[in-house]
């Protein structure tokens, strides 16, 4: 069922990437994001990475358990029915026990792109996540939400890929209301 989310959500990126891009250092962001509601609230994102340099960039894609982090919110006076902000790479430098944690490269899928190549970050947010459960049921289709790649210029220079921020522009969600699961 995953992968046909994966799906529905790429198509609609492919729609949708007119009105929803950005750029800054090399890098475009295109982002379409589908809210699901079917015993339960996700909210699935699909992110495209393009490079408008002239020479190679290598990005972040994140693979399985990679510690990209992830991170939605309101913007201060805005309810999250209206409008949201997701920030989406490594944007912070975790620690255990006053050292700091190094994510393994391997796990965060580096792609070197071409120019005009363009790599897919795909993240999905579960009503499970304590940080959104709040959130996710006060989403429908008139919220805006504008998506932010981010890498720190630390981890861009420790890993050898692009470091900076890139926001889509805003887009509004697409709603699936999948058929029940039959008993």
């Amino acid at each position: 069922m995953k992968t046909f989310y994966s799906i529905i959500t790429t198509l609609f990126l492919l729609l949708a990437t007119a009105r929803a891009v950005d750029s800054a250092a090399g890098l475009s962001v295109y982002a379409a994001g589908t809210f699901i509601t079917n015993n339960g609230f996700e909210l699935a994102l699909t992110i495209q990475l393009v490079n408008t340099t002239n020479h190679d960039l290598t990005v972040l894609t994140k693979n399985g358990k990679g510690r990209m982090t992830g991170f939605c919110f309101s913007p201060a006076g805005a309810p999250a029915s209206k409008q949201m902000i997701c920030d989406i790479g490594l944007s912070d430098i975790s620690s255990w026990a006053g050292h700091p944690i190094i994510p393994l490269l391997y796990d965060l899928a580096p792609v070197t792109l071409k120019p005009n190549e363009t790599a897919i970050v795909q993240v999905t947010v579960s009503e499970n996540d304590d940080r959104f459960t709040k959130m996710l049921p006060t989403l429908n289709q008139d919220t805006e939400v504008t998506v932010t790649y981010r890498v720190l210029d630390s981890w861009g220079a420790r890993l050898g890929c692009w470091s900076g921020a890139a926001s889509s522009k805003p887009f509004k969600l697409n709603l699936l209301h999948p058929p029940a699961k039959k008993s």
